[in-house]
């Protein structure tokens, strides 16, 4: 990402640590602090939130999150979720404390001067037929002094699986090799079915990793 080297860029690994050391009494040289700072989020999941919380907490000027998915319903349809983890709109305590949630956006530059951040360039975007697409003439600029990077990941890399040579369904079901079949019995209780098969396939792909390649000796 262009303007990622300019200061006051950091992942949220880098800022939330420093806390948690301070938190239990230590004392830290140099700390990363929110305080009096614009800050923006970049990653919607719950290190994000943690970032959100502790900047709060700071004394931020400003805290906003940015999620690249678009904004999910309030309630979840579980008919049409169960058994995989229901899709809805998530708030959490540090939410609460106070912050602007931005959905569908993408940060296309880091904007600075003499070093130092003081903007994003971004741009709302769209999903059509499973890719994400620009939508023309959304491009703004928003003020940042602070720009933590909590970004997780929407799908398995996908070098790592062309690499083991596996095809994927339009399901993205890997196949033919690793698979397996977990025998569940139907009444087992829903919470066990996803440790039993996640076994199973942790396993499955153990056999598939080793399979024709001896050990070392």
């Amino acid at each position: 990402m262009p303007g990622r080297e300019l200061d006051g860029v950091h992942f949220a690994m880098e800022f939330l640590p420093q806390q948690n050391k301070v938190n239990a009494g230590d004392k830290v040289k140099g700390q990363l602090t929110a305080s009096g700072k614009h800050v923006i989020v970049i990653g919607g999941g719950d290190t994000g939130s943690d970032c959100v919380g502790t900047s709060n907490r700071h004394g931020a000027a400003s805290v906003t999150q940015f999620e690249l998915m678009p904004q999910p319903p309030e309630e979840e349809n579980r008919p049409m979720t169960w058994p995989y983890w229901p899709i809805k709109l998530r708030t959490s305590s540090s939410h609460e404390e106070g912050c602007e949630r931005e959905f569908a956006i993408s940060t296309k530059e880091l904007i600075g001067e003499k070093g130092k951040v003081t903007g994003l360039k971004t741009v709302r975007v769209e999903w059509k037929d499973g890719k994400m697409v620009e939508v023309p003439g959304s491009e703004q600029l928003l003020k940042a002094d602070l720009v933590l990077l909590a970004m997780g990941f929407v799908s398995p890399v996908a070098s790592v699986l062309e690499s083991f040579g596996v095809e994927k369904t339009t399901v993205a079901t890997p196949r033919p090799a690793p698979t397996s079949r977990a025998a569940t019995p139907p009444t087992c209780p829903r919470c066990l079915r996803p440790v039993i098969s996640g076994a199973a396939r942790a396993w499955s792909c153990g056999r598939f990793v080793k399979a024709d390649k001896p050990r070392a000796r």
